[in-house]
């Protein structure tokens, strides 16, 4: 509580509570948005898919199982191609990976398969080229490859992911309003760390500095003797150099007793 009572410390621990019961009224607010996210967002399907529940909606609901469908069938064509490369390799169970598409990437395929060996693509081609095998590229960390069944797969994924967004859409536009409304607390909430940042740098140049650091008296006014006087200034950047014996100067900008100031020296602009 301010009671008034000046406490150790001074202005430096008023800031520090000050940042401090900022970014807690801020946490607060921002538990409102997480409350909204986990809401809405089906966590269960990130990372790979990023979706709202479908529970939120019963037309969603009925593409969520078609879905959930295509991972099991995913997963049965996956166990089948390990059967396969094991016959075919004589090498050991599960060396098959099955690994995501960019969907930026210049092909159609969701999913690809990948053997880490890029030797492998020998066998692929002569001892399973009847079963729809088809290289995509072999790159230091392993042929990649996929089947006709795990394409057509991959274009229902498309075709069903589709329609879910096209139904989610209005609610996912909904949701940004919403969620659009915090951004005033995050800019709040920024300003304050970008002030704290600001002052544990100062501290930690004036705790580690071997020719040490002082807090300035500010003032605020243009009435005479006020202004700005330094003593043994130092440049902080150009006194860290290698080999540097930075000479200290003194700074006299005082209202009623000096007028102007020449600096000489390296542009540090």
């Amino acid at each position: 509580d301010d009671d008034g009572e000046e406490r150790p410390g001074g202005a430096e621990q008023c800031a520090l509570r000050a940042a401090y019961e900022g970014l807690e009224h801020t946490r607060c607010e921002l538990g409102n948005a997480v409350g909204l996210a986990e809401q809405v967002i089906d966590f269960d399907a990130a990372p790979r898919d990023f979706i709202v529940k479908s529970n939120l909606d019963e037309a969603l609901d009925d593409v969520k199982v078609e879905l959930d469908g295509i991972d099991d069938e995913l997963q049965s064509i996956l166990a089948d191609m390990n059967n396969l490369w094991h016959d075919a390799s004589g090498k050991g169970n599960n060396q098959v990976r099955l690994e995501d598409v960019d969907s930026n990437s210049n092909t159609s395929c969701v999913w690809q398969f990948r053997l880490p060996n890029s030797n492998d693509e020998k066998i692929l081609n002569n001892e399973l080229g009847d079963h729809g095998i088809q290289v995509h590229r072999i790159l230091k960390n392993g042929v990649y490859f996929s089947t006709k069944a795990l394409q057509q797969l991959g274009t229902k994924k498309k075709d069903l992911m589709g329609e879910y967004m096209s139904k989610q859409r209005e609610m996912v536009n909904q949701c940004m309003v919403v969620a659009s409304t915090f951004a005033p607390v995050l800019e709040r909430c920024s300003v304050l760390l970008s002030e704290l940042d600001v002052l544990a740098s100062f501290a930690h140049v004036a705790a580690y500095s071997s020719r040490g650091y002082c807090r300035p008296d500010m003032t605020d006014g243009e009435e005479d003797g006020l202004g700005i006087e330094l003593q043994e200034a130092r440049h902080p950047c150009v006194e860290l150099q290698d080999e540097m014996d930075f000479i200290a100067n003194d700074f006299n900008l005082t209202f009623g007793s000096s007028s102007f100031l020449l600096v000489t020296g390296p542009n540090m602009g």
